[in-house]
């Protein structure tokens, strides 16, 4: 595994567990773009070998703000799962809902919550009729049944970012 991968994503997830409640990306964002171009990079030396390391660029892109990094995303976990990475099932089925959403669109599998404003409670976006719980399953995605309940458990533990 690239050990540059790997801090990359750990400062990746460092910052994210660091806004807290603010929910103020702005810093997080420019070092978003430095980590995005770190990993274009890396692509190009091909330095990005195994599962788990197109796992990680994938899970970078995935917290991009742009469709380009979320269809950038999906792409790199496709990578990771024929790679053998099982991880990524997950995140593939992630970054397709995001880009759904980012395009107007309901996500697919479930597996993007929001909250309107800080004061109002989770709420599991808009899905798509059709996607069955044998297919999320494939995906590593809980049945819709677990997705709702998890909504529940979070605003009833007042939990204030997703």
């Amino acid at each position: 595994m690239n050990k540059d991968l790997e801090k990359l994503f750990k400062e990746d997830q460092a910052d994210r567990m660091a806004i807290g409640s603010s929910g103020d990306f702005s810093v997080v964002e420019k070092k978003d773009v430095e980590r995005k171009n770190t990993i274009k990079r890396m692509l190009k030396e091909g330095t990005v070998i195994t599962g788990k390391d197109f796992y990680i660029a994938a899970m970078i892109f995935h917290h991009g703000q742009l469709l380009a990094d979320y269809k950038t995303a999906i792409k790199l976990s496709e990578q990771s799962i024929k790679k053998g990475y099982q991880k990524a099932k997950w995140l593939h089925a992630a970054g397709t809902d995001r880009l759904l959403i980012k395009q107007g669109k309901k996500q697919k599998f479930g597996t993007q919550f929001f909250k309107k404003s800080a004061k109002s409670k989770w709420a599991l976006a808009p899905i798509k009729k059709g996607m069955t719980d044998e297919e999320r399953a494939r995906f590593n995605v809980p049945p819709l049944a677990e997705l709702k309940a998890q909504v529940e458990r979070m605003n009833k533990a007042g939990i204030n970012k997703g």
